[in-house]
């Protein structure tokens, strides 16, 4: 008799246990969710069912990813431009109050209506990530139809996701297995390394792993690794040139220089990781000789400093000058988002601020100091000054300085491949072109 309760029991016990949530894929039926710590939502908790009917994007959001912040107007006018049968969810891990307070002081943030969706985890299980930006296309019949980046929210992708077809975009499947704490090609794998002396691995690009760089040490090593970084970027690690004094003399510019419209697709072909490991008491200038070297002979190329004479912008004291030392206090860099400013700042800091504002790129301009200044110095320079040389121009005019064009022998990093050397080719451009790039 006891046997035939527990029987009947069972059934119950079973429907009793909550339905574990696993990772979805395109073609799949969207499970119902509940959202909690909602803004700009009449409810504080609802689920996802309550949109039935409508086509739904779900963001994946984090107030500290800088296209993230900037997407927000373009999912405005979107979510504006078709609210009657879409619905955009901006969906966010970090908490109610902290979001509630980037809304409150980013630019981006106080004119957004979007939903937000705070706090959540269940999402993040349904649709598993590394990177962002992050987008689910969910159909009106909650069926999954997209799983791609936020370069993928195009006219032509939208028109596709309203007419209930699967995108024509590669599934963004981020490498959730990467550890960053185990070296490359070994991750997952129980590898005894107390015997690795040193060694070094150099890799195309790396899908669904996000370009970093980071050190660590242990075990009596030393491990440097770059993921996903491009040519010039990982010879500026080997030389540590300045970043606008590079000439290339290749017969291809297209591996270093990304002119692409497809900016995703250059990436993926264009970019390299690697990762060295060393005894602990070997410098880092070991680690960056034996990067030139292995970029040397894997990629082809001969990288190397040399004595050109180059354009460039002088700075130099006006007549009226009469001295811009700084007042005292902390010596600080404030940045902002129209500004930087230096507070009792060595005058070369601001100087190399100039020439390292952009990414490893040739053609930026040159800025050379020539004033003498050997203090620290209070100033604040506009952001878009760093992009613009007339207003580069006009705000050091406030300080009593000056800016004009010039020539000056120096050091610059010049970048050969080995067939442009065979054939006897010469730069494919003119260095040190005087105008901003934008």
């Amino acid at each position: 008799m006891k046997l035939i309760h527990i029987l009947l029991l069972c059934p119950f016990l079973s429907v009793a246990q909550p339905n574990k949530i696993s990772p979805s894929t395109v073609g799949d039926q969207l499970p119902d969710v509940k959202l909690t710590g909602l803004i700009h939502h009449p409810k504080e908790t609802t689920s996802l069912s309550s949109f039935k009917g409508k086509f739904i994007l779900l963001d994946f959001f984090g107030s500290w990813c800088g296209s993230c912040v900037t997407n927000l107007s373009k999912l405005d006018s979107l979510q504006e431009a078709h609210r009657d049968k879409l619905q955009i969810l901006v969906i966010a891990s970090e908490g109610k109050e902290r979001i509630r307070k980037f809304l409150a002081t980013n630019k981006f943030g106080k004119n957004t209506k979007l939903v937000f969706v705070t706090g959540e985890t269940s999402l993040n299980v349904l649709f598993p990530h590394r990177m962002l930006p992050h987008v689910a296309w969910i159909s009106d019949k909650s069926e999954i139809l997209g799983i791609t980046g936020g370069g993928a929210i195009s006219p032509a992708n939208m028109e596709i996701f309203f007419s209930r077809q699967p995108l024509e975009v590669a599934i963004k499947r981020d490498a959730m297995d990467f550890n960053k704490n185990r070296p490359l090609l070994e991750n997952g794998n129980a590898v005894d390394s107390s015997n690795l002396y040193g060694r070094s691995i150099f890799t195309k690009h790396i899908p669904g792993v996000p370009s970093m760089r980071f050190v660590k040490s242990e075990n009596g090593l030393r491990r440097y690794c770059y993921t996903n970084e491009t040519i010039l970027g990982l010879y500026w690690t080997a030389l540590e040139y300045p970043k606008n004094r590079i000439i290339l003399e290749v017969s291809d510019s297209s591996r270093f220089l990304n002119n692409a419209e497809d900016t995703g697709e250059w990436y993926k072909q264009n970019t390299y990781s690697y990762d060295i490991t060393l005894p602990a008491g070997a410098p880092k200038s070991r680690m960056r000789e034996l990067l030139h070297q292995d970029l040397d002979r894997y990629l082809q190329m001969t990288g190397k400093m040399e004595r050109r004479t180059m354009k460039c912008w002088i700075i130099r004291k006006s007549h009226g000058f009469i001295g811009i030392r700084a007042k005292g206090g902390e010596s600080k860099t404030i940045f902002s988002e129209t500004y930087r400013r230096y507070n009792n700042r060595p005058f070369k800091t601001v100087i190399n601020a100039f020439n390292d504002y952009f990414l490893p790129s040739p053609g930026e301009p040159i800025i050379c100091d020539e004033t003498g200044l050997d203090y620290n110095v209070d100033m604040e320079i506009p952001r878009s000054a760093f992009k613009d040389i007339e207003l580069l121009r006009r705000t050091l005019e406030r300080y009593h300085l000056t800016l004009e064009p010039a020539e000056r022998e120096m050091e610059v990093f010049v970048l050969r491949s080995r067939d442009a050397e065979k054939n006897n080719a010469g730069p494919n451009q003119e260095p040190g072109n005087i105008p901003f790039i934008e």
